[in-house]
C-alpha cells in the first residue's frame, strides 16, 4: 500500500510541475526573458519546488534532517543523470555560431563551488557560526552571486514585437498549480519518510533514491523537452539552476530547523553522492569545451559514461 501511495503522489507532483512549467514558459516569453536565464532562474527554481517543500517538511515537520539532505544531494545527482540522458538526443552543445555557451559555463562554475562548500560542510559537520552553520551563510552568498552573474551573462531579449498581455485568469492558474505542487510535495515527503522508517532502507537511502527521483521527475520532463526543441542551453540552465537552488533550499532548511541534528550531519552515503556530483560536473565542463559530441554509432560516449558513473554511485550508497 505504501508503494502505491508513493507512485500516485509522485505522479501528481509531475503533473502539477509540467503544467506549472508550461505557464512559467509563457510568462517568460511574454516578459522577453532570455533562454539561459529562463532555464536557470524560472524553470530551475520552479522545478525545484518539490525539493523545497520535501526538504523543509522533512527537516521541520518530520524532524529528519538526514532525509532532507539526502533528498537534495540525491536529487542533484539525479538531475545530472537526466541532463546526460538528454545529451544523447542533442546534436551539439554549442551555439549555432560555434561559440561556447558562456551562460552554461557560468552556471557550471557556481554549481561546482557550491557543491564543494556542501561537501566541506558535511565533512566538518556544519561548523557553527553565530548560532548557525558557517556553510549556511556561504551557500546563501554563492546562491545570490550565481543569479546576479547569470543575469549579467544573459541579458533580457529585446525586439520590436509587442509584449503579450497576460490576463487575470492566467495568474489564477499559475497560483493553482503552484499550490497543488506545494501540497503534493509535502505529502510525498511524508510517504518517503514512512518508507524509510518502516522498511530496512533507511532515511539516507530513501531520500537519495526515492524522494530524490520523485522530486526530479519535473526536471526530466522539462530538460528533455527543451533539448528536443533545440534549446540545449535552456536544458542545461534548468538542471544547474535547479541544483544551485536545491543547495539554497538546504541552507534554508538548516536556518528554520529546530532539530538537534544538522542537515550537514556527517554521513558516508551523502559524502559519496557529493563527490560524485563534482565528478559529473567536471565531465559536463569537458563536454562544453568540445566542438561536437563524440559518438560511437548514434550513442554519445561521454554522456553515457557519466550515466554509468551515476549508477556506480547509487550502488556504493
Amino acid at each position: 500500500m505504501i508503494w502505491l501511495k508513493f507512485s500516485v503522489t509522485a505522479l501528481v507532483v509531475v503533473l502539477f510541475c509540467i503544467s506549472l512549467s508550461k505557464y512559467a514558459d509563457q510568462l517568460a516569453a511574454a516578459k522577453r526573458i532570455g533562454k539561459g536565464f529562463v532555464g536557470f532562474v524560472l524553470l530551475g527554481f520552479i522545478t525545484s519546488i518539490p525539493e523545497l517543500i520535501s526538504t523543509v517538511s522533512s527537516t521541520v515537520y518530520l524532524d529528519n534532517p538526514v532525509l532532507g539532505t539526502a533528498n537534495i544531494i540525491g536529487s542533484n545527482n539525479a538531475n545530472m543523470f537526466i541532463l546526460y540522458l538528454s545529451f544523447i538526443l542533442a546534436e551539439s552543445l554549442r551555439r549555432p555560431s560555434g561559440k561556447v555557451d558562456v551562460e552554461s559555463c557560468t552556471s557550471l562554475g557556481y554549481c561546482f563551488i557550491i557543491t564543494a562548500v556542501f561537501i566541506l560542510g558535511v565533512f566538518f559537520s556544519g561548523q557553527p557560526f553565530y548560532g548557525r552553520s558557517l556553510f549556511v551563510y556561504l551557500i546563501f552568498i554563492l546562491f545570490i552571486l550565481s543569479v546576479i552573474a547569470l543575469y549579467k551573462a544573459n541579458p533580457n531579449v529585446e525586439d520590436d514585437q509587442p509584449v503579450e498581455a497576460l490576463g487575470f485568469f492566467f495568474y489564477c492558474k499559475l497560483i493553482f498549480f503552484a499550490s497543488g505542487l506545494v501540497a503534493s510535495s509535502f505529502y510525498l515527503s511524508v510517504v518517503v519518510n514512512e518508507i524509510g522508517t518502516t522498511t530496512s532502507i533507511g532515511s539516507a537511502m530513501a531520500g537519495a533514491i526515492f524522494l530524490a527521483w520523485a522530486t526530479s521527475l519535473p526536471e526530466l520532463v522539462v530538460t528533455i523537452s527543451s533539448v528536443i526543441r533545440g534549446s540545449v542551453e535552456m536544458g542545461i540552465g534548468n538542471i544547474l539552476g535547479s541544483n544551485i537552488f536545491n543547495m539554497a533550499v538546504l541552507a534554508l532548511a538548516e536556518t528554520v530547523s529546530c532539530s538537534q541534528i544538522s542537515v550537514f550531519e556527517k554521513n558516508d552515503g551523502i559524502m559519496i553522492f557529493g563527490v560524485f556530483q563534482c565528478v559529473l560536473l567536471g565531465i559536463l565542463l569537458i563536454l562544453l569545451m568540445q566542438e561536437k559530441l563524440r559518438r560511437v554509432g548514434k550513442v554519445a560516449v561521454m554522456p553515457l559514461f557519466a550515466m554509468v558513473l551515476y549508477c556506480i554511485g547509487v550502488t556504493l550508497l
